[in-house]
């Protein structure tokens, strides 16, 4: 260390910062803390002689600070340091300069764990300017950002997953060939592609396209980037043609005003039009005025560009199969005529063959009136359909205008102050153009030697310099780059007459840089010495600043903490990097030189003879699911992957193998497929208990037929069933096979029928059963056995006594699958062993949940019905049936009533085997109860209104009638009156005497 330095860290020492080191103007670090490299997980030499930009997430700016700007001492500032283990820390950092060196000091401000950085990085892409999409290697869409999906108008909800030609049908096979070459390892772009999208909108786009790999290092499919540009080339192209047309116009015009000759301008007129304004072919011809025409014909005398068309063109007025062409029309019309697609219109039939054969697309003929006995005719072809839009044939008949007025004023004196006035107007229409330009572009305009002579507001603010001191300056002084590395190629295009493009690192006063697109137009004189130089530019910063980014996005996606290795062909380790210290714990100086067996055990050695041998025949090997040994000698289950080496010509000169450790993986599976198999085992009991179940309930009247079916379908429910045999004995009859003389393992179950007739239901293993399971009945099957000897039990008890039988309802199968009421049968442990189909619709309609075989019943209820659900089966345990009657407001707000009986299935020795819920909607019955309570309520009160109030004023009206009877003594007249009051009174008494009877009656009810 020089004295240099050594006087540089006693500074260090003195100020007593915490973290902290030493670099030159280059930004390479040359002493460094310890305190430092501990922080960043580093060795000292490790370090020493590095670029601080490697340790620095953004590297490019600082590094730039350093070798540039002196601002870079005199503030604080935010960096990110990236450790050795992938963190990321948001550090202060205070420069301070030392002689020839700057010492950095860094203050912990925050640590980012990887994970969270992930999520930043994810949340970084989601927000970039530009459509983002991955696909996997079958060009599958595995992620697109917002951008992607409005850019490309897909729908979120039916993209993912779905094949990328699937949804874009009409790609070119360009775009396939160049996703192949992408998914080979190639990156590729493009700065300008065209597209169709399906509703037939066109758009152009900047994109990128590049692999990304995974956690092994595989390629996993591609990444790409996509950035509208449609408008900018359509300005651009829009600035270019306006260009064009404008140097068009300017060339035309000063021709005009510095030649005297009419054929000299129609020759130079006819070379401007193609040289300049890029037409394939341009021709000038004399056309007769209409008393002249007879037994004449048009002849092309001024033409530039592809001749050969017009060499044998002659048409004479009188030929009807030219009469609708585009030259005849214009005669004829005396305007403009246009054929935007040659080979779609009829009209052009007659030159049809050979304009194809010249390229041209589309043709315009325009008439110039110059005198009483002679006008011109001016056709323009181009290799483009559509070429002549309004603003193209704008120009064009202000340039046949302009001609038309010069001609006039050659062959008449007197019409030239007319056509010196048609020029000031297109000079005030160049004027209008230029303001148009100069608010869309950044526009500079310098002589032949690159003196400013005039540059745009948007020029000024870019740059930051004023108009007053750009004017006069030289070009390629206030840009030291464009006269370094662009200039040479520049010149060279000028000089051929070309346009040229390319991208280009501007500095501003400030001396901050800035990236432009910039278009160099030429202007010469009408001697073809280089007048002016026009130089449009667009501000492309930002691009640029994503291009950036994307490189530092390849290198986060490209790391890895795989076990990564390399071998030669002798089999000898060549490389080993840490991720291979962590899984193998041999350190790399143990593992360097050694052969590849070290960590191979010895029943894979095979299996590693063979990688090898696809190794030295170029074949690689992808995922390879195997074991490889740890330093302390146990096994580890990794995925390998095995790729070839080659040298420089091609030749295999090894391999290299990526690890990675997929003990997690290897364990839940083995978890998964025990779990999955005790489920197999459960479903095939439950499984032949149903069917046993059907064969029961839904067999003939033959019992022996019937049992004969079940004793067939029993061994499906066991762990082995071509090892199982059944038997039943019943009544003196044996059905199956003989279980005694040959079974390893035997389950047995006995039974009576009502009859008092003993059963026994035998259930054994012929051979001995798999090694590796630990005895062939699980403890669930003995259960299996009861119940089916029950079954077995209820199915004769059901043949003796029919015809209770016959009124029982239909089967467990109908019962759990045809009725409204809803069953979930549990097992022991309150575990869902099966439900219908009215049960799941009510659990997904009131709960939002789904049953499923295996939950616990608990979990589908909310937690205020838990308590009440476990009092009813804590009540269980002291009787076979709760019954609850429970009103539930429904999620659609309406009130149910259910009736829930919670049953239990317990054995003969009362020991519960399961339970069964059974709910059933008694919303009608309550109904029904409400409304007969509701009628009792009103015959109780017409009864008290009969008994009370009618028999009280039918007493009165009958005793008002009894006293007028002792009148009718004195009234004769009155007898037949009380005579027929006494009848209506006495038929009303046997009316309300019935109408009380028929109230009883109904009450009663």
């Amino acid at each position: 260390m020089n004295v240099e330095i050594q006087n540089a860290e006693m500074s260090i020492m003195a100020t007593a910062q915490p973290m902290g080191c030493l670099i030159d103007l280059t930004a390479k670090i040359v002493d460094i803390e310890p305190s430092l490299c501990a922080f960043l997980g580093y060795s000292t030499d490790t370090i020493i002689g590095e670029n601080i930009g490697i340790y620095l997430l953004n590297s490019l700016t600082l590094t730039s600070q350093v070798r540039t700007s002196v601002e870079f001492l005199q503030h604080k500032q935010q960096v990110f340091l990236r450790h050795s283990q992938g963190q990321v820390s948001v550090m202060q950092l205070e420069p301070m300069r030392m002689n020839q060196y700057i010492y950095l000091s860094f203050r912990t401000k925050t640590l980012f764990p990887q994970d969270v950085t992930e999520r930043l990085y994810q949340q970084i892409l989601a927000a970039l300017p530009v459509a983002i999409a991955v696909f996997d290697t079958e060009m599958r869409y595995i992620y697109a950002n917002a951008l992607w999906y409005e850019t490309f108008k897909l729908n979120p909800e039916n993209t993912l997953g779905q094949s990328h030609y699937v949804l874009f049908p009409q790609i070119p096979v360009t775009w396939k060939e160049e996703n192949k070459r992408c998914l080979a390892g190639e990156s590729l772009k493009s700065e300008r592609s065209f597209f169709v999208h399906e509703d037939g909108t066109e758009d152009w786009a900047h994109w990128e396209a590049h692999p990304w790999r995974d956690d092994t290092g595989q390629i996993g499919g591609v990444m790409m980037f996509t950035q509208i540009i449609t408008k900018n080339v359509e300005k651009e192209s829009h600035i270019l043609k306006v260009n064009r047309e404008l140097i068009l116009l300017n060339k035309i015009n000063d021709c005009i005003l510095h030649t005297s000759n009419e054929s000299l301008i129609l020759k130079e007129c006819a070379n401007i039009f193609v040289q300049t304004g890029a037409y394939k072919l341009a021709w000038f011809a004399y056309v007769p005025t209409n008393q002249l025409r007879a037994n004449t014909c048009i002849e092309p005398l001024y033409a530039s560009g592809k001749v050969g068309y017009v060499e044998n063109l002659r048409f004479a007025f009188d030929n009807e199969d030219i009469q609708d062409g585009p030259a005849m029309r214009t005669i004829r019309n005396k305007q403009y005529a246009i054929v935007n697609h040659i080979d779609k219109d009829a009209t052009f039939s007659p030159w049809l063959v050979q304009a194809r054969s010249y390229g041209f697309a589309s043709v315009i003929s325009l008439f110039l009136p110059i005198d009483g006995e002679q006008d011109l005719l001016l056709s323009l072809y181009s290799d483009q359909a559509n070429a002549f839009d309004n603003g193209e044939v704008d120009i064009l008949k202000r340039i046949v205008e302009n001609l038309t007025y010069a001609l006039k004023g050659i062959r008449n004196t007197t019409a030239f102050e007319a056509a010196k006035e048609a020029l000031l107007k297109n000079y005030k229409e160049l004027s209008d153009y230029k303001i148009a330009l100069d608010e869309s572009s950044i526009v500079s305009i310098t002589d032949a030697i690159g003196k400013i002579k005039y540059v745009n507001e948007n020029f000024c603010k870019i740059s930051e310099y004023k108009l007053e001191e750009l004017l006069g300056q030289n070009y390629l002084e206030l840009n030291p780059n464009l006269n370094e590395e662009l200039f040479p190629l520049i010149e060279k295009a000028l000089t051929a007459g070309q346009i040229w493009k390319s991208e280009y690192l501007n500095r501003k006063k400030s001396g901050e840089q800035y990236w432009t697109y910039i278009t160099v137009v030429p202007f010469f004189t009408m001697y073809g010495t280089l007048d002016q130089i026009v130089t449009i530019a667009a501000d492309i910063t930002q691009r640029k600043a994503y291009e950036e980014q994307l490189k530092l996005n390849d290198l986060i996606i490209n790391s890895t903490d795989d076990a990564i290795l390399s071998r030669d062909m002798d089999g000898i380790i060549l490389s080993w990097n840490q991720g291979a210290e962590r899984l193998f714990g041999f350190s790399a100086s143990e593992a360097l030189g050694q052969s590849i067996a070290l960590i191979v055990p010895p029943d894979k050695l095979v299996e590693q003879r063979s990688l090898c041998d696809k190794i030295s025949k170029g074949e690689s090997v992808k995922n390879l699911d195997t074991v490889r040994l740890h330093k302390n000698g146990y096994e580890i289950p990794v995925s390998l992957s095995v790729s070839v080496i080659r040298d420089e010509k091609g030749n295999i000169i090894g391999g290299s193998q990526s690890a990675r450790d997929i003990s997690v993986q290897k364990n839940a599976e083995k978890a998964r497929e025990q779990a999955l198999y005790q489920l197999n085992e459960r479903v095939k009991e439950l499984t032949t208990l149903n069917e046993c179940s059907q064969i029961l309930y839904d067999g003939s009247d033959n019992i022996e037929e019937t049992l004969s079916k079940l004793i067939e379908a029993l061994p499906k429910g066991f762990q082995y069933p071509h090892l199982v045999v059944a038997s039943l004995a019943w009544d003196n009859v044996i059905l199956g096979k003989n279980v005694e003389t040959q079974s390893h393992e035997k389950l047995e179950s006995d039974f009576i029928t009502v009859d008092e007739q003993r059963g026994l239901l035998q259930i054994a293993y012929t051979e001995a059963c798999p090694s590796e399971k630990n005895g062939a009945f699980f403890e669930e099957e003995y259960t299996l056995v009861q119940m089916l000897a029950e079954m077995i039990a209820t199915y004769l008890n059901r043949q003796i006594q029919r015809n209770i039988i016959e009124k029982s309802e239909l089967n467990l199968q109908s019962i759990f699958n045809s009725t409204e009421n809803i069953y979930v049968l549990l097992d022991e442990q309150r575990r869902i062993i099966l439900f219908n189909p009215a049960a799941q619709h009510f659990a997904q309609q009131q709960y939002k949940q789904s049953l499923v075989i295996g939950d616990p019943i608990a979990t589908i209820l909310p937690h205020n019905l838990q308590e009440n659900l476990a009092h009813y089966f804590d009540a269980l345990s002291a009787t076979n049936m709760v019954t609850v009657e429970k009103q539930y407001q429904l999620k659609d707000g309406i009130n149910a009533w259910f009736m829930v009986n919670y049953s239990k299935i317990a054995d003969t020795n009362g020991k519960a085997l399961g339970y069964l819920i059974a709910a059933q909607d008694v919303t009608a019955r309550k109904q029904q109860e409400e409304e007969k309570q509701r009628q009792l309520s009103l015959y109780e009160e017409l009864l008290f209104i009969i008994s009370h109030e009618l028999r009280h004023e039918y007493a009165k009206l009958y005793s008002i009638i009894e006293l007028v009877a002792d009148l009718r003594q004195l009234d004769p007249q009155l007898a037949d009156i009380i005579r027929h009051s006494r009848n209506t009174f006495e038929k009303l008494n046997e009316s309300i005497a019935k109408l009380n009877q028929r109230i009883n009656q109904e009450k009663a009810k």
